[in-house]
């Protein structure tokens, strides 16, 4: 098996420009990844993979971040990623419906904190879980 080309430069400067313009970030191309990438950290994701007969061209590029890319390899359209890896309703979203008071009592706000700051993870959100009996 021949060994994989780089993509040149130029034609990844390319690949960010026709999609975030002169923004220095941006949201990875993968429709339910949240990951933030920036012009000096994305990787060239192809839509339809050089072992399916994608051509390394601007049409066929989209910035990605490296674990989505590294995840769909050569396996899968970007189509096919998108619907194959969309996830479901995760542990994490379905605690961040309840945000714990300290008083016993839960609030249905999980975009804001006691003190009423955004919340940016679940590292910062006291939760504890409510199970139908």
């Amino acid at each position: 098996m021949a060994s994989k080309l780089k993509i040149p430069k130029a034609l990844r400067e390319q690949v960010w420009l026709k999609v975030f313009g002169a923004k220095y970030s941006g949201k990875c191309h993968t429709d339910w990844c949240k990951n933030t990438i920036t012009v000096f950290d994305f990787q060239c994701g192809h839509d339809i993979p050089e072992s399916k007969g994608g051509e390394t061209i601007l049409e066929n590029l989209v910035p990605i971040c490296s674990r989505c890319n590294l995840s769909m390899s050569n396996t899968y359209t970007f189509k096919e990623w998108n619907q194959l890896s969309k996830p479901k309703l995760t542990v994490t979203k379905w605690f961040q419906q309840f945000v714990y008071k300290g008083n016993g009592t839960e609030s249905n706000q999980s975009h804001t904190s006691q003190k009423g700051k955004p919340i940016t993870s679940p590292t910062n959100l006291s939760a504890r879980a409510v199970l139908p009996k």
